[in-house]
């Protein structure tokens, strides 16, 4: 079994799909999982973190800002954080307002990564709250 990542082409081929198929869309989430070293300032194990900068990128900054502040006022603490390394979320930004969301493991990317309960929860609760706040 080979360890490959998704190639850009295929982020490409993705959005173009997006774009053809869902000409309204109104808002894209990208979540992945990140590692407590790649992202500044680290939230925690059990809280996910909205990336608004990833590797060298912005991922529509306003957009995570505005949802971030959104989400607090309905009662949802969303840390903001940057990521050193780099999904493809700015890949899917022409296409819809994209924000990136981080789901902390540890062992990110592996077989045996490990995700806390209370991390999942909080996901949930983000992505459920997002499109009433579009």
């Amino acid at each position: 079994m080979t360890n490959r990542r998704p190639s850009p082409c295929g982020a490409q081929k993705a959005a173009r799909y997006l774009h053809d198929q869902f000409p309204a869309l109104r808002l894209l989430v990208s979540c992945d999982t990140v590692e407590e070293a790649s992202v500044i300032p680290w939230p925690g194990m059990e809280r996910c973190v909205l990336r608004l900068r990833e590797r060298c990128g912005y991922v529509d900054p306003a957009v995570g800002l505005r949802l971030a502040d959104a989400l607090g006022q309905g009662g949802i603490e969303a840390p903001l954080g940057s990521d050193c390394r780099s999904s493809k979320a700015d890949l899917f930004s022409w296409v819809a307002p994209t924000v990136s969301l981080g789901l902390p493991v540890r062992g990110s990317h592996t077989a045996s990564g490990r995700v806390s309960l209370r991390a999942l929860e909080h996901a949930v609760a983000i992505l459920s709250a997002t499109p009433e706040l579009i």
